[in-house]
Order: structure tokens, then sequence, then C-alpha cells
């Protein structure tokens, strides 16, 4: 269970299975039911509700786009509780890409508020696994989803559209790093004994 934004959504991709979790998907022999809500998907209870009915492997939450740190602090706790409540299967927080020109470093307002929702969602990580909150897991840095990126004439190639929804290229480079993460989580395996 994927649950998310626009971007979650695969808005910008030129055809559906251009999609990052059309891709992770394919790459990883799963079946992923894709909750990208456009303009929404805001770590709501009434979506966990629905979300916690169905018997999955794995739940990642990657709503912080459209999200202030205030949501964040308000909303998150509650949909992890919930969904724990319900399943035992891992529940693995996502940061989102950069926006804009921030994938390359450049410091801006959106970037700043990006920042603050980062660490509202790592913050209230933190508290639940010092509760003892068990299978919830941090995806990859946020920073990194684009660093599968080709250059040309040293130019890396324009990840986004307007700055935002990932192009074909930033939905491929969004999903090569998750196809990288997930497997450690959801098919960890067992120890070697000697």
């Amino acid at each position: 269970m994927w649950y998310g934004t626009s971007i979650t959504q695969g808005a910008s991709a030129s055809r559906p299975g251009m999609a990052t979790t059309n891709i992770v998907a394919r790459a990883l022999g799963l079946e992923i039911l894709n909750f990208g809500f456009s303009g929404n998907g805001i770590m709501e209870t009434s979506v966990g509700a629905y979300l916690a009915q169905v018997d999955a492997a794995g739940f990642l939450i990657d709503c912080l786009h459209n999200m202030r740190d205030t949501g964040v602090e308000a909303n998150l706790a509650a949909l992890v509780r919930q969904l724990r409540a319900a399943s035992d299967a891992p529940i693995i927080l996502a940061e989102g890409l950069p926006y804009g020109r921030a994938f390359e470093g450049a410091a801006n307002a959106s970037r700043d508020r990006q920042l603050k929702r980062r660490a509202a969602q790592r913050a209230v990580f933190d508290q639940l696994r010092a509760e003892g909150v068990a299978g919830l897991f941090y995806g990859p840095p946020g920073d990194s989803l684009l660093a599968d990126l080709p250059e040309i004439s040293g130019v890396a190639w324009q990840p986004t559209v307007a700055g935002t929804h990932p192009t074909d290229q930033g939905m491929a480079a969004m999903a090569a790093a998750w196809v990288r993460y997930l497997p450690g989580v959801l098919f960890p395996q067992p120890a070697t004994r000697w």
C-alpha cells in the first residue's frame, strides 16, 4: 500500500506504466496499490481506515509534499498507530524528492518548508520508535531520490515538470532508489547459521 500525493499518483509521467509505483511493482514482482491523491494525501486516519482493511505486505506513507510541519505533527502518529493496530506489516515513512532547483542544492522558501516537514516527520518517527512501535522504518533520504539521473554535457537531466512533478526520468530515478531500499524491509534475509 503506497499512500501519498499526486507524485505517488503518477502526475506528469507520460503514461501509467512510468509512475514510480508501477516501475517498482514490475522490478520487484509486487502488486502495489496506489493511493496517491492529487492535491491531497495528508496522513488522514479516515484514509488509514481503508488502508488498514487490506492484508498488505507493507504500508508506505509518502504524504509530505502536501503538508505543513504542523499537519505532520498532528496526523502522523495517529495514522501509524492505526495501521499498527490493524497489521504487523512494515510501515515506511518517505521524505519525498526535493522541489524545483533544490534537487541541485539551491535554497528557496519551498525548500525551507520541505526541510521543516522532514524534521517534523523525523521527530514523530523517533518518538514512535522510543515508545516501542515495532516495524516502523524511515525510507531513503529524499534528496537521494533523484541521484540516478543521467548527465548531458555535465548538467543533470531535467527530472521534473515545473519543479514539482517528476518526468519519466524523475520517476525512474525515484523508482531505482525504492527498488534498492524496499527488499531489505519487505523481504529481509534470515540470518545464516554456520
